[in-house]
């Protein structure tokens, strides 16, 4: 529930309960402040509470998201995970913005650090899973290399499959020079349907017969 929903359930809470809403200040600032309050305290004994596996891996990833300020305007936010096969821990999800004079894998690596060092589980990294994106796997400035410079040893690189499979698609593709679409129409899709009455129509039929260069 949004501050505005939970004080209008606070005073319909307390008029069913037959209490008096007017001896309670259920605004959206009271609302907002002591959620605020709550969040904090829980925050802080999960922070005092929690401790890291003896071996973790490093999850991070930045999305666009909007501004908690201004849900009209983006800004760049870090999600930092750590943890094992049996439990995850959210560490957090600081903005940050892009520098001209500092490369954005040297950005993203200080505020992952500090946030492992915030939570005393440095010393557990021994893996890191990530995009395989410019800036997280370049040779000087990338987060992976910035990473490891700060933790000074190195780490398990363990790149997401999904982006490693775009890779191998990609070097597929401009093998087979299968052309890029510039139209609503999709040129594969397109050659595929002029070409739909070669293929057989039937799961009985041999595609074998098909293959080019196959004399079967």
């Amino acid at each position: 529930m949004s501050p505005m929903q939970q004080a209008a359930f606070t005073r319909g809470l307390v008029a069913e309960s037959g209490g008096e809403c007017t001896h309670l200040s259920a605004s959206y600032a009271t609302a907002d402040r002591a959620r605020r309050q709550v969040l904090e305290t829980i925050s802080e004994e999960q922070h005092k509470q929690w401790t890291p596996p003896p071996l973790c891996t490093l999850h991070w990833d930045s999305k666009l998201t909007p501004m908690l300020s201004n849900v009209r305007q983006l800004e760049e936010r870090l999600t930092v995970v750590v943890g094992d096969a049996e439990r995850l821990k959210l560490l957090g999800v600081p903005a940050y913005k892009k520098q001209t004079n500092e490369a954005c894998g040297v950005i993203i690596a200080r505020l992952t650090c500090k946030l492992l060092q915030d939570w005393c589980c440095a010393d557990q990294v021994v893996n890191m899973a990530f995009d395989t994106t410019a800036s997280n796997i370049g040779h000087l400035t990338a987060t992976c290399i910035a990473i490891q410079l700060s933790l000074g040893r190195p780490l398990l690189w363990s790149g997401c499959r999904h982006h490693i499979g775009e890779v191998l698609l990609n070097q597929v593709f401009t093998d087979l020079k299968v052309e890029s679409s510039r139209s609503p129409e999709v040129t594969l899709f397109t050659r595929l349907r002029e070409k739909w009455n070669l293929l057989p129509q039937e799961s009985s039929s041999q595609w074998s017969r098909y293959i080019p260069g196959n004399t079967e």
